[in-house]
């Protein structure tokens, strides 16, 4: 309600406007209703982050902000003014912008310049006033701190390219999730790491606690590392094993465990094929006590859960024919056998103190 009224008001107003305008007009146009700050706060959150109709003017510093919880700007570019119409070809010039900007792929795509103009001006204004040894910080706090939100970039790569900016321009880099892992106690140094990757962050944590016990015996396999995978987020995260003390170059093997169902395995076999250089088999031990301890808790996916599984035959050749029948009618009857089914109690009984 709040935001379709902002909406109205801004396809009327100017290419600029100020916070206080704004919280004026929905106070007098819900004269007769009380509507509190946080509510106001949120329909200006929203009409920034998700609805593209408003771009914050100015970094995210005390000066350009209002001081109340949750802060906002005090001033904003209107991006659906009607002053903001598009312009001709010829219009289209580099004045204003830092030398750095290129604008030819805007040469037949006027359109796109005005929609993507406020924040090229806004790069554009960083290149020109940028220190000459700014640091390099992470993608979102710079984020943060030009465009009023920390996920901008992330969502908005694009229009560096266009313009034919790099990340070293804005000074941040891109940094993926790190995994969260623990090695097992006592920890001692060997030829070869045995890595235990867990999707689930439950399952991860019932693990944890147990390797805080000393038990990393599972299945006759004594378990070097515990890691984390946190969904498709190993994906990324796995080449952080280059960074923790515990790797020194040892051939390492990958036993992956996560949800019996089509996107759990697609996990793992994209896993596989984006590191051909360690190896990552199906945790046959676990899957296997899955089924049989806990095959009562299969629950159909919903509509919107349903994916479609990639290395379903190159999974199966870890499991016996019955695990293997099982874990297919899973997998093609859209049905899912979370890990959690196996919960802390059989983990424990599963496992053994180090030897």
């Amino acid at each position: 309600m709040i935001e379709q009224s902002l909406v109205e008001y801004l396809s009327k107003k100017g290419k600029t406007i100020t916070l206080d305008e704004l919280e004026k007009y929905i106070q007098a146009a819900f004269l007769h209703e009380y509507i509190s700050y946080q509510e106001f706060a949120q329909a200006i959150l929203t009409l920034v982050q998700e609805k593209s109709v408003l771009l914050p003017i100015g970094r995210s510093k005390a000066g350009h902000r209002n001081g109340r919880n949750p802060s906002l700007h005090i001033k904003y570019r209107n991006l659906i003014s009607p002053e903001r119409t598009p312009r001709s070809k010829k219009e289209i010039t580099i004045e204003g912008y830092h030398p750095a900007i290129r604008l030819d792929y805007y040469n037949k795509k006027t359109v796109q310049l005005e929609k993507d103009e406020p924040a090229i001006r806004v790069i554009s204004d960083y290149l020109t006033n940028r220190p000459q040894n700014e640091k390099v910080w992470e993608m979102n706090e710079r984020s943060l701190t030009l465009f009023g939100h920390e996920k901008w970039l992330k969502a908005n790569e694009s229009i560096l390219t266009r313009v034919g900016i790099t990340r070293e321009d804005l000074c941040y880099r891109y940094s993926p999730e790190p995994f969260a892992y623990r090695k097992r106690m006592p920890w001692i140094v060997s030829e070869s790491l045995l890595v235990l990757v867990i999707e689930n962050k439950d399952t991860y944590k019932s693990f944890e606690r147990l390797f805080k016990k000393g038990i990393a015996w599972f299945g006759g396999q004594l378990y070097d590392l515990l890691v984390y995978g946190g969904g498709k987020r190993i994906l990324s995260s796995l080449p952080y094993l280059y960074e923790i003390d515990e790797y020194d170059g040892q051939e390492v093997i990958f036993d992956y465990f996560g949800d019996i169902d089509a996107e759990g395995i697609s996990i793992w076999h994209h896993l596989m094929c984006s590191y051909p250089q360690f190896t990552i088999r199906p945790c046959r031990y676990f899957y296997e006590n899955l089924v049989k301890k806990a095959y009562d808790k299969i629950r159909n996916l919903d509509e919107s859960e349903q994916k479609d599984v990639e290395g379903l035959d190159l999974f199966l050749a870890s499991f016996g024919q019955e695990e293997a029948r099982k874990i297919t009618n899973i997998v093609k009857g859209k049905q899912i056998l979370p890990q959690e089914g196996l919960n802390y109690s059989f983990l424990y009984e599963l496992g053994d103190v180090n030897e």
